[in-house]
């Protein structure tokens, strides 16, 4: 994308005056210009191949048409969740976030620097526990829908990206007193039903996660053995290891 002070109609009004006002015959002046015309075009010519924001010669995976179905409808940000027990009691959740982006697949650290493969498109949602300290980490839920090559192998050369992709969905859990692994699937067919209310949820994931080991018995947030997970709605339940049943309240 375009910097934002090269469309920017007070900036060349002042390069065109420094143009005119400089005296030429200072040496210094008389390189510099030059060299400042040279970096500004080089800056269009990047515009020119960067208008969707996306680096040239990058694979994009989009949603797909028959993937409509399937993505989740986003919670409205900042607002909260409740989840209600057989006896009444609650949790709560803020939607801290919940946006569709355009994110760049990458790999590698600070030290060896990193390889850019391609660009794909997520789904995001963040929901925060209110039981938690502000500053831990962990207090996070996070739900991702995102496209995916259907294959891809960064360590042979040249790397395979195929040309197809996929829809898949991760859930990160740890808010919640389970290690990991936390729960994927690429599977959009098989659903379940699961009704809270009036409501029936009809394309229900039942993710279990019963043989996840315990951070530890103080854990703010219940260790559970189910998580249900409507692909349309997102988080809609779990079943904790004391027999409570938490549903979304609507």
């Amino acid at each position: 994308m375009c910097p934002e002070f090269l469309v920017n109609n007070k900036f060349w009004t002042l390069i065109f005056k420094f143009h005119s006002n400089f005296d030429k015959k200072h040496t210094i002046m008389k390189i510099f210009y030059p060299i400042l015309i040279i970096i500004i075009c080089s800056l269009f010519i990047g515009c020119s191949d960067n208008e969707n924001g996306l680096e040239y010669n990058l694979p994009y995976f989009q949603f797909k048409n028959e993937d409509a179905s399937n993505l989740l409808n986003l919670p409205e940000l900042n607002s909260r969740l409740t989840f209600i027990n057989q006896s009444n009691k609650k949790l709560y959740f803020d939607v801290v976030k919940s946006e569709s982006r355009i994110h760049l697949y990458f790999k590698g650290n600070w030290v060896y620097g990193s390889t850019k493969y391609f660009y794909h498109d997520v789904q995001e949602i963040l929901l925060r526990s209110t039981l938690f300290d502000i500053d831990n980490f962990q207090r996070y839920i996070e739900i991702n829908i995102e496209t995916f090559p259907t294959e891809f192998n960064p360590n042979v050369f040249p790397v395979i990206i195929s040309k197809e992709s996929r829809l898949s969905a991760y859930i990160q859990h740890s808010a919640f007193n389970n290690t990991g692994p936390n729960s994927f699937f690429e599977d959009f067919k098989n659903f379940t039903r699961l009704i809270i209310g009036t409501k029936v949820y009809k394309k229900v994931k039942k993710l279990d996660i019963s043989t996840t080991a315990l951070y530890n018995i103080n854990w703010p947030l219940p260790a559970l053995d189910y998580i249900y997970f409507d692909v349309n709605e997102g988080l809609i339940g779990f079943d904790d290891r004391n027999g409570n049943e938490w549903r979304l309240k609507s």
